[in-house]
């Protein structure tokens, strides 16, 4: 009788040369941490601290450093959103015309609106003989289906 093989989880292969596995390390050094604000204050992903300190992503979110991790993340990217913003309030109250339209759109629901002069000085949106065009097409529509022409 030959014996089988047990079946479950293969052995990794040894392609991963080229990329070895980072060790799961469970501490992050008072450095580490410094490095990190500084990275999610420049909106870094997780996958390049990760990189970045040379260790797995996971170790971002073991029980203990979880909170930390998260704190640090939230505050560093809101104060950079903030900083963003006033530099950009900074060049709409500045000389900047693009500044100021650009704040305009965002917080003042300023849109581009397209207007035409009038070559006679007429009202533009008045198209000559529509009205006499919609009452033709009308009549034509009410005499397919029926219906009593148009007064």
């Amino acid at each position: 009788m030959t014996q089988r093989k047990p079946k479950g989880r293969k052995k990794p292969t040894q392609d991963r040369a080229t990329k070895a596995p980072s060790p799961l390390r469970t501490e992050i050094t008072e450095d580490e941490w410094s490095t990190l604000e500084r990275m999610a204050y420049a909106m870094c992903t997780t996958q390049e601290m990760a990189d970045y300190l040379g260790i797995s992503k996971r170790t971002f979110y073991a029980p203990h450093l979880k909170e930390r991790f998260d704190t640090i993340v939230k505050k560093a990217a809101a104060s950079t959103r903030l900083k963003v913003r006033e530099h950009q309030l900074d060049q709409a109250l500045g000389k900047s015309p693009v500044g100021y339209i650009w704040w305009g759109k965002q917080h003042l629901q300023q849109t581009d609106r397209h207007v035409v002069a009038p070559q006679d000085g007429g009202p533009l949106d008045q198209i000559q003989g529509a009205a006499q065009r919609l009452a033709e097409v009308m009549d034509k529509l009410a005499k397919r289906h029926g219906g009593a022409p148009s007064a």
